[in-house]
Protein backbone atom coordinates (compact mmCIF):
# COMPACT_ATOMS: atom_id res chain seq x y z
CA UNK A 1 0.00 0.00 0.00
CA UNK A 2 1.13 3.52 -0.74
CA UNK A 3 1.68 6.03 1.95
CA UNK A 4 -0.93 8.87 1.89
CA UNK A 5 1.82 11.51 1.83
CA UNK A 6 2.91 10.44 -1.70
CA UNK A 7 -0.65 10.72 -3.06
CA UNK A 8 -1.32 14.16 -1.58
CA UNK A 9 0.96 16.13 -3.98
CA UNK A 10 -0.48 14.27 -6.97
CA UNK A 11 -4.01 15.04 -5.81
CA UNK A 12 -3.15 18.70 -5.27
CA UNK A 13 -1.62 18.95 -8.74
CA UNK A 14 -4.70 17.36 -10.33
CA UNK A 15 -7.01 19.76 -8.45
CA UNK A 16 -4.80 22.71 -9.47
CA UNK A 17 -4.89 21.63 -13.13
CA UNK A 18 -8.66 21.23 -13.01
CA UNK A 19 -9.10 24.68 -11.43
CA UNK A 20 -6.81 26.23 -14.06
CA UNK A 21 -8.85 24.61 -16.86
CA UNK A 22 -12.07 25.98 -15.37
CA UNK A 23 -10.45 29.42 -15.21
CA UNK A 24 -9.37 29.21 -18.87
CA UNK A 25 -12.87 28.21 -19.96
CA UNK A 26 -14.36 31.29 -18.29
CA UNK A 27 -11.63 33.85 -19.01
CA UNK A 28 -12.85 36.75 -21.13
CA UNK A 29 -9.52 37.02 -22.94
CA UNK A 30 -10.19 33.67 -24.69
CA UNK A 31 -13.62 34.67 -26.06
CA UNK A 32 -13.58 34.68 -29.88
CA UNK A 33 -13.66 38.25 -31.17
CA UNK A 34 -12.10 37.77 -34.63
CA UNK A 35 -12.74 35.26 -37.42
CA UNK A 36 -10.39 35.44 -40.41
CA UNK A 37 -11.66 34.07 -43.73
CA UNK A 38 -10.01 34.55 -47.14
CA UNK A 39 -11.45 37.62 -48.88
CA UNK A 40 -12.90 35.60 -51.77
CA UNK A 41 -14.39 32.84 -49.59
CA UNK A 42 -18.14 32.18 -49.86
CA UNK A 43 -18.09 30.46 -46.44
CA UNK A 44 -20.06 32.01 -43.62
CA UNK A 45 -19.37 31.34 -39.95
CA UNK A 46 -22.49 31.39 -37.76
CA UNK A 47 -22.76 34.46 -35.52
CA UNK A 48 -22.96 32.35 -32.34
CA UNK A 49 -19.26 31.47 -32.73
CA UNK A 50 -18.33 35.02 -31.72
CA UNK A 51 -18.12 35.20 -27.94
CA UNK A 52 -17.53 31.44 -27.60
CA UNK A 53 -14.45 30.37 -25.66
CA UNK A 54 -11.69 29.63 -28.16
CA UNK A 55 -10.38 26.70 -26.12
CA UNK A 56 -13.71 24.92 -25.79
CA UNK A 57 -14.95 25.43 -29.38
CA UNK A 58 -15.40 22.14 -31.24
CA UNK A 59 -13.25 23.01 -34.27
CA UNK A 60 -13.88 19.65 -35.97
CA UNK A 61 -17.64 20.16 -35.84
CA UNK A 62 -17.27 23.72 -37.17
CA UNK A 63 -15.04 22.42 -39.99
CA UNK A 64 -17.73 19.89 -41.02
CA UNK A 65 -20.41 22.59 -40.84
CA UNK A 66 -18.41 24.89 -43.12
CA UNK A 67 -17.61 22.06 -45.53
CA UNK A 68 -21.32 21.30 -45.91
CA UNK A 69 -21.74 24.89 -47.18
CA UNK A 70 -19.30 24.18 -50.04
CA UNK A 71 -19.11 20.43 -50.80
CA UNK A 72 -16.68 21.13 -53.67
CA UNK A 73 -13.98 21.97 -51.09
CA UNK A 74 -11.58 19.17 -50.18
CA UNK A 75 -11.47 20.32 -46.57
CA UNK A 76 -11.87 23.35 -44.31
CA UNK A 77 -9.23 23.92 -41.64
CA UNK A 78 -10.30 25.74 -38.50
CA UNK A 79 -7.25 27.02 -36.62
CA UNK A 80 -7.19 28.54 -33.14
CA UNK A 81 -4.95 31.59 -32.77
CA UNK A 82 -4.50 32.62 -29.16
CA UNK A 83 -5.87 34.51 -27.47
CA UNK A 84 -9.16 35.22 -29.32
CA UNK A 85 -9.02 34.52 -33.07
CA UNK A 86 -10.20 31.76 -35.40
CA UNK A 87 -8.60 31.40 -38.81
CA UNK A 88 -10.55 29.53 -41.48
CA UNK A 89 -8.60 27.97 -44.38
CA UNK A 90 -10.68 26.45 -47.18
CA UNK A 91 -8.70 23.82 -49.12
CA UNK A 92 -9.67 23.43 -52.77
CA UNK A 93 -9.71 20.20 -54.68
CA UNK A 94 -7.01 19.67 -57.30
CA UNK A 95 -8.19 18.29 -60.64
CA UNK A 96 -6.24 15.27 -61.92
CA UNK A 97 -8.46 14.28 -64.86
CA UNK A 98 -11.76 15.16 -66.56
CA UNK A 99 -14.94 13.30 -67.43
CA UNK A 100 -17.88 14.10 -69.68
CA UNK A 101 -21.21 14.48 -67.90
CA UNK A 102 -23.90 15.33 -70.42
CA UNK A 103 -22.59 17.98 -72.82
CA UNK A 104 -19.94 19.30 -70.38
CA UNK A 105 -16.43 18.22 -69.41
CA UNK A 106 -15.91 18.34 -65.62
CA UNK A 107 -12.65 18.12 -63.67
CA UNK A 108 -12.27 15.19 -61.28
CA UNK A 109 -10.00 15.08 -58.23
CA UNK A 110 -8.03 12.08 -56.95
CA UNK A 111 -10.93 10.89 -54.76
CA UNK A 112 -13.39 10.72 -57.67
CA UNK A 113 -15.20 13.95 -56.82
CA UNK A 114 -16.69 15.43 -60.02
CA UNK A 115 -16.32 19.19 -59.70
CA UNK A 116 -19.25 21.42 -60.62
CA UNK A 117 -17.27 23.71 -62.96
CA UNK A 118 -18.05 22.30 -66.41
CA UNK A 119 -17.01 23.47 -69.87
CA UNK A 120 -18.13 22.49 -73.36
CA UNK A 121 -14.62 21.46 -74.50
CA UNK A 122 -12.00 19.37 -72.71
CA UNK A 123 -9.42 21.31 -70.71
CA UNK A 124 -5.85 21.16 -72.00
CA UNK A 125 -3.45 19.39 -69.67
CA UNK A 126 -6.02 17.10 -68.01
CA UNK A 127 -6.38 13.45 -68.95
CA UNK A 128 -9.80 12.68 -70.47
CA UNK A 129 -11.46 9.64 -68.91
CA UNK A 130 -14.19 8.03 -71.02
CA UNK A 131 -16.36 4.98 -70.47
CA UNK A 132 -16.23 5.35 -66.69
CA UNK A 133 -19.98 5.86 -66.30
CA UNK A 134 -20.91 2.32 -67.40
CA UNK A 135 -21.85 1.06 -63.90
CA UNK A 136 -23.78 4.17 -62.89
CA UNK A 137 -24.18 7.70 -64.26
CA UNK A 138 -21.71 10.23 -62.86
CA UNK A 139 -23.11 12.95 -60.61
CA UNK A 140 -21.67 16.44 -60.63
CA UNK A 141 -20.73 17.84 -57.22
CA UNK A 142 -20.40 14.43 -55.59
CA UNK A 143 -17.72 11.86 -54.89
CA UNK A 144 -18.28 8.87 -57.15
CA UNK A 145 -18.18 5.29 -55.92
CA UNK A 146 -18.10 3.45 -59.26
CA UNK A 147 -15.17 1.12 -59.75
CA UNK A 148 -14.49 2.08 -63.41
CA UNK A 149 -13.78 5.71 -62.48
CA UNK A 150 -11.54 4.75 -59.55
CA UNK A 151 -9.66 2.26 -61.73
CA UNK A 152 -9.16 4.96 -64.40
CA UNK A 153 -7.90 7.38 -61.74
CA UNK A 154 -5.38 4.80 -60.50
CA UNK A 155 -4.14 4.28 -64.08
CA UNK A 156 -3.87 8.05 -64.63
CA UNK A 157 -1.90 8.36 -61.37
CA UNK A 158 0.55 5.74 -62.65
CA UNK A 159 0.85 7.56 -65.97
CA UNK A 160 1.62 10.85 -64.22
CA UNK A 161 4.35 9.14 -62.17
CA UNK A 162 5.85 7.44 -65.24
CA UNK A 163 5.29 9.76 -68.22
CA UNK A 164 7.48 7.57 -70.44
CA UNK A 165 4.57 5.08 -70.56
CA UNK A 166 2.51 7.57 -72.55
CA UNK A 167 2.98 7.36 -76.30
CA UNK A 168 2.22 10.43 -78.36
Amino acid sequence: ARHPQTLAPAGLMAMGGWAFWIFLQRAESFRITHVHLPADSPLQVRASVLGTNLLTLDVESLSHELRRQQPALRDVRVIRQLPNTLRIEPLSRAPVAQVRVGPQWHPVDETGFVMPEGRPHPAAGLIRLTGVERDAPLEVGKEQTGEPLHLALRVSRSLRRHPALISR
